[in-house]
Formats: structure tokens, sequence, C-alpha cells
């Protein structure tokens, strides 16, 4: 059977051959000649069965790329911190190893100051337990959020990155294969969703150990989400859970509130202040072998220990500045007078660093260096910071002049500050105390110039990236690009390429699973080699060139929307050069949808607003004359409930946020329902069922939402479909504990509904024995008419609900009262 195909066809056919390796095509070669159904099906059979390794185009690999995040660097950089043989008393302790031991699950949690070592006496802890990791179903996941990595601080990064630790792409079971597949899918997929996939892993699993550093760097928000899950977990498993926590003090209730029975052991205990005259002892002595410590007495050395064992107060990080401050000093002299006037506390040993600055001169730079630290949302290298520190806003091209020379010495400049690590050069704070130092208000009005709000400093960052992307450099180097071309699809491809019309499914399936491996390879934008493949010429060797000349490129294109959140009309420098580059194909800023699906509005384009709490973007499009459909909008003010973002309902108007409201109620989504009313959602606006909040609640069953209704002043006896009161809908469906709350609330006992029917008539017809003792104790009049005339006796009569005539009849129902068709209850 021949087919005829177009041109399109036939490149996207040869496209296709051109992900195959040499050996496949030789063997799509040989069957080419057999049209024959189970012979497609064997070869790609085969194809997926010699990947299955790497899975690179199966459906797991894809899905399981949704869960990825680099949990190792933070981990390796804790582990180079630690000295000597630092860090083992916590594992070698009773509490610890009763954590570990112990049968059924258990929680752990160390404690302490800020600068006492937590995050590498955690990492410590990891590396413990894969030492004594023993069997194939014990799993390992381990997470350090982090101040500096904006991403790390958000719950479901944190979940994610935990899950994904536990899985092996090439042997996913199916229940967690489907859940990925569900996750991947629905654009409202969040943490319920995660929750449940995480409780299947750890049924799976023998024992699983999950620890997490650092949740107090986390909004409060955040951290509850994350701990309200994995209480739950724990709660719901029947395998062994070992939970690991160390943060600091400050968090303690929410932890005990969630663990009441865990273990727990502080940072400031004798063993552990142990670890810090260790650390004194072997930092001097590394120090002075080094060379950086110059004394000539050598009884010197051990003054400076003593002082400084004494004054550190469980704090390494204290430790390390002044050794740092006494290593630069000049003479034995200068060291004795350093150490009789020691900082009594962090605040103290950083205002003595701005002092210096300020009196080195290097005040200018310095402040730039800390605005961008603090505001980049990774940590920067120093060509990045270099680059990104000479930019002005509006200036339309960059300016070489302008580059700090000698970008190594940044941590000198910067009084140890901040600090390069030697193996990714990144730029960092020395540590976080020294960022939260920053955007606190100064003690010392002298040094209030280096102090900043971080929401200013993400906003310059903002104006800069926006400025960077659009330099007349780089605009030289693009033309217009290729109009878009939907893409062909596997079926056709199949079709086409073995010479006749696909009748199985199996096999459509599997080469889709092929085909994919085409579109994974375009999903990536490399921003040096977009700019040139549309450059003017050929130059092989632009993209590598660019990257040399421009290193702030990348970050720039990636992130310069995540900086932009606080832009504002008439406020913003480069305001008009924002919108241009949302509106521009050509744009060289990265953005999480295609051109396509940012013009028409697609949801994806809401959920990564709400995701990252847009405010500017969400005023942009709301404001424009192509605003989100109204299916979309009711989807985005769901999902953003669920995030709990409040600060973007005010671009929604109040019938939206109650239509979403109702359906959250119908859903028994409480957390959705308790941030739609503090947004002052309308509780009593009627829905497209012809019914309020309240209503729809009662009639799910939903008793705490219920509840939080009522408490918002829900109207109780407000009339709704058919006329029914919310007392109606639930007598009617038996829900005992809501009929209960309504008439604590004042509902009207007595009032008429659909076909003229009382809540208590409801009840009776139904047979509801306990809902009627209820109604009764409340004074529902026993005698009241319904429809045709009969009353709640007649009813129960008629029904054979003999319990029901009883107690009718024991509240002195009228025996003889008659129906509109003649009849008696007799």
């Amino acid at each position: 059977m021949s087919i005829s195909i177009d041109r399109s066809l036939q490149d996207a056919i040869r496209e296709f051959q051109g992900v195959l390796s040499p050996d496949q095509s030789n063997q799509l070669q040989a069957i080419n000649a057999v049209p024959d159904t189970a012979a497609v099906i064997t070869f790609v059979a085969q194809l997926d069965e010699k990947n299955a390794q790497r899975r690179a185009s199966g459906v797991a690999t894809r899905l399981y790329t949704i869960l990825d995040y680099n949990h190792i660097a933070p981990f390796k950089q804790a582990r180079k911190r630690r000295h000597g043989n630092t860090a083992q008393w916590l594992t070698q302790s009773q509490e610890f190893n009763r954590w570990m031991n112990e049968p059924g699950s258990s929680v752990f949690w160390c404690s302490g100051k800020l600068g006492s070592g937590k995050t590498i006496l955690t990492a410590n802890v990891i590396n413990h337990l894969f030492l004594h990791r023993n069997g194939i179903d014990v799993c390992i996941g381990f997470f350090f959020c982090r101040y500096d990595e904006a991403i790390s601080l958000k719950a479901e990064v944190i979940l994610r990155s935990i899950i994904r630790q536990s899985l092996d792409a090439t042997n996913l079971p199916r229940d967690i294969e489907v859940s990925l597949e569900d996750i991947s899918q629905s654009v409202l997929s969040g943490i319920d969703e995660l929750q449940s996939l995480l409780q299947k892993k750890v049924a799976l699993s023998q024992v699983y150990y999950i620890v997490v550093d650092a949740l107090d760097e986390c909004e409060k928000s955040e951290r509850d989400l994350v701990l309200d899950v994995l209480q739950s977990v724990i709660a719901l498993s029947h395998s062994k859970v070992k939970l690991f926590l160390a943060s600091r003090d400050s968090i303690g209730r929410d932890i005990r509130k969630q663990f009441p029975s865990l273990q727990h052991l502080s940072m400031g205990s004798s063993e552990a202040l142990s670890d810090i005259s260790t650390y004194t002892r072997e930092t001097l002595d590394a120090r002075f072998s080094g060379g950086d410590l110059v004394i000539g007495d050598r009884q010197l050395l051990k003054e400076i220990q003593d002082a400084l064992i004494q004054g550190a107060e469980g704090m390494f990080l204290w430790v390390a500045f002044q050794i740092d401050d006494i290593c630069s000093q000049h003479s034995d002299e200068d060291i004795r007078q350093a150490l009789r006037n020691l900082p009594k506390d962090l605040t103290e040993t950083f205002n003595r660093a701005l002092s210096r600055i300020l009196a080195k001169g290097d005040a200018k730079t310095v402040k730039q260096v800390f605005r961008w630290v603090a505001a980049a949302k990774r940590p920067l290298s120093l060509g990045e910071l270099r680059e990104a520190i000479a930019i002005e806003p509006c200036q339309p091209y960059s300016k070489p002049e302008r580059l700090l020379n000698g970008m190594s010495r940044v941590p000198a400049w910067c009084e140890n500050l901040i600090v390069v690590d030697e193996e990714d050069e990144v730029v960092q704070f020395a540590h976080h105390t020294v960022q939260q130092y920053l955007l606190e208000k100064p003690l010392e009005k002298r040094l209030s110039e280096f102090h900043f709000q971080l929401q200013d400093a993400d906003l310059e960052v903002g104006e800069s990236c926006v400025t960077y992307l659009n330099f007349n450099d780089f605009k030289t180097k693009l033309i217009r690009r290729p109009k878009f071309q939907a893409p062909i699809t596997p079926s056709a491809i199949l079709e086409t390429a073995l010479g006749y019309r696909a009748e199985s499914t199996v096999a459509t399936s599997l080469f889709q699973s092929v085909v994919s491996r085409r579109r994974q390879k375009t999903t990536k934008v490399d921003v040096a080699q977009k700019l040139a493949c549309y450059g003017e010429g050929n130059n092989e060797n632009l993209p590598g060139k660019l990257q040399l000349e421009h290193p702030f490129l990348d970050y720039a294109s990636e992130n310069w929307l995540l900086h932009t959140t606080n832009f504002e009309h008439g406020k913003s420098k480069t305001w008009s050069l924002w919108t241009q580059m949302l509106l521009d194909e050509q744009s060289l800023g990265q953005t999480p949808w295609t051109h396509e699906q940012f013009i028409s509005r697609d949801l994806e384009v809401g959920k990564w607003i709400c995701d990252e709490n847009h405010s500017a973007l969400l005023r942009l499009i709301q404001s424009s004359d192509r605003k989100f459909p109204v299916e979309e909008r009711m989807y985005f003010i769901r999902y953003m409930s669920m995030k709990g973002n409040l600060t973007l309902y005010e671009h929604f108007s109040s019938s939206e946020l109650a239509a979403v409201l109702q359906g959250a109620c119908e859903a028994g989504h409480f957390k959705i329902v308790d941030k739609l009313l503090a947004a002052k959602a309308d509780v009593n606006a009627v829905g497209k069922h012809g019914r309020n909040a309240l209503q729809t609640a009662a009639q799910a069953d939903h008793v705490e939402i219920v509840d939080k209704l009522l408490a918002t002043k829900a109207d109780v006896n407000a009339v709704g479909e058919y006329g029914q009161t919310a007392l109606q809908i639930a007598a009617q469906r038996g829900h005992v504990e809501i009929v209960d709350k309504l008439l604590a609330a004042k509902a009207g006992v007595n009032a008429v509904g659909e076909y003229s029917q009382t809540a208590l008539q409801a009840a009776a017809s139904k047979g509801y024995i306990e809902i009627v003792d209820k109604l009764l104790a409340a004074n529902a009049d026993v005698d009241a008419v319904g429809e045709y005339g009969q009353t709640a006796l007649q009813i129960a009569a008629q029904r054979g609900h003999v319990e029901i005539v009883d107690k009718l009849l024991a509240a002195k129902a009228d025996v003889d009262a008659v129906s509109d068709y003649g009849q008696t209850a007799l």
C-alpha cells in the first residue's frame, strides 16, 4: 500500500532516522521490506530493551526528571568543611543509636544556635547512614535547605528530591510509575500527590531514612507543609521511617507539635562543645603551619586557643572569624590586644568587619557584591559576578572598562564575609548569618549603607538582567528565526517509515518512546548556541567565545523573569524593555512556556505565575486586552489557593473567587477554603448549581469546612436549589455531625424546602433515626404538612421506619392527620 507524503513529513522521517544508532538503522533496513506488524513490534521492543538501563526514551525516565534536584552539592560542601575527628559525638550518642535501632518509626531532632555547626554534623550523619546501610530495601533521602538558593526553600522541591533519591528509573513499580504519570500530567498536582507517592515508596521499603537540614531557613508556610507531610507519612506507615531533623531552636515548638515523642540533642551539650576545642586547636595549628598565623612567642598559641575556646559559646563561626582577624595582626602585641578585645557575639564581629571595609575605602564595591550575592537565585561564579556588577540599568551596550580587576580578591575586599568555593568557584556569604545581619536594621548608623532590603536588591538585579539581555552587542547577532511548525505525530512517521498504515497501538506506542528522544533534544535552550545559530556568518567558535566574553549570559537568560516579580509600570526603569521581551520570540530571555502558550494565555503560564508568586506578570496580563480565559482563570485560582499565594487574589473578582470556593467546598479542600476566605471570597455567593458554599459543604459532608464557613458568618438559613437550606440538605443526606453544627448555629428547624418538605420530614423519609432525635430536641414541628399534605409520621409509616414512628408518636404527633389523598398514618 503506497502512502503519499509531503515534504515536512519526509523531513520528520529523516530526523527520526537520525535518532537511531548505526546498528539500529541497519536493523530497520533489514525489516523494511517486511510489512508485518509483529516485525515492527519486535524491532521497537528490542530498541526499548537495549536502552532499558538508560530508558532515556521511556516513560519512567521522562517522568523521573520532574523530581530532579541537585542534592549532592551542599552535602559535598558540608563534608569538606569538617575538621579532623569532629562531628562524631552525635552518632556515638545513646540517643542517636536508640533512634536508629528502635523498632518502628522514630524522629530525631538536633538543635543549636546560629553558627554551631549543625550542617556539618548533618553531613556526618548522612555518611554514617550510608556506611551502615544494610539491604537493598533500605532507602536514604536527604536534603539541605540553602538560604542562598531560593528553590531549595520550597516544600515541593524538598519532597520531590527526597522521593527522587529512592527511585530507580530502570525498575519502577507500576503504581509508582502511575503516580509519576499523574503528577506530570496534572497542572494542579502538588503536595498531596507527593505525599501519596512518598507513602507508596515508604511502603515498599524495609527502612526509609529521611534527613533534612536547616528547615528553619524556609518560610513558615513551606516549613509547615514539609512537617505535615512527614508527620502524615510516619503516621500512616507500616514500615520504619527514620526522620532526622537539624535546625535552630527557634522552630522547636513546630517540630514538637508534629512529633511529641522525638529524640533530641542540643549542640550546647558537653560532647558538642568538645568539638569546638578540637576545631580551634586544629585550625590554629594548620594556620600556623601554613604561614597564615605568624607569632614570635610560641606560648602565644596556647593563649589564643584558650581565649577562643572560652569565648566561643558553642559557635564555630565566631571562632572562624576571630582566627581570620588574629591572622591579620602584625605583632604579638597586636594579637594580645585583639584577644583582650574579642567581640562578644557575631553581630559585633560583623560590625567590626564592616568598619574595616570602610577604613580601606572598599565600600562601593563591597556593597554591590553583598546585594548581588544576597539576591541571586543561585550562587554566582566569579566571572558572572564580575560582569553583573558592571551593569547599570538601561545602558545600551556592554562596557568592558567597568569590569573589576582581580576578582579573586573579593574575600579580602569583603573582610571574609564573602567566600569563594575552591571547587566550584562560586561566591557565597561565609554563613547565612552574614546575609541575615545585612538584611536587619543596622545598630550603628555609620554602617547603614551596607544594610538593605532583599526586595530592593532583587529589583535591582531584575533591572540589570533585562538591561543586559537587551544589549546591542547581542542584538547584532540575531536574525529572524524560522516560523514554528507543528510537530509530526509519531503515528504518521510510523505509517510512512514502514510503508503501510499502522493498525497496532502497541507498535505506535513503542515508536513514540523512540521518537520522544528527538523531542527531548530540543527542550534545553543554550543561549550562546542560539546566538550562534541565528547570528551573522558561520562562526563555529561563537558559543564558546560568547561564554568567555559574557559569562553572565546564561544566568541572566535563565533567571530574568524570577527577578522581575516586583516590577511596576511607571516605577521600574526597564518596564518597556521587559514587556517587549515577553512578546518577542527573538528575546534571549528564557521562559517556562512557548511563545504560543503565552499569547493564548495557556494554563501553564498561570501555573508558573502562581508557583513564583509573580505579581508583575499577572498584573500585566490582567490589565491587557487578552486576559486569561474564564476556564483558565478558575483553574488558576484553585491552584493559587492550593499554593496559598494570597497576594495574587487582588487581580480576580469576588465572584470568581466565590466560584472556586464552592468547588473547594465540594471537593473537601479545607486549606483552599481557608485561603479563599482569608482573601475575602463571598461566602454567601450562589454558584452554578444554585447553592452557596455552606450548602455545598453540607451536602458533601465536609464537617471541618462547615465549621470554617459558620465561623466566617455564612448565612445558615440561606435558601438554595429547590428552596433547600443547608440543614434540610444535611438531614436528607444523613450527615449527623453537620446537622448538630447547623442547629447549634441557629438554623431554622422548620424551614420548608423542596416539595414543601421540612428537615424532619426529610430525615423521617430516609430513616435517619439519630437526626430525627436531634430535630425533635430542637423543637421541630412534628405535625408540619409537606408534599401531598403528608406529615413526618405519615411518611415514616409509609416507608416502614418503625423506630421513627415510635419517636414521632412519643413527640405527640397527630396520628389522625389526613393527607391530600385522604389517608392517615394508620
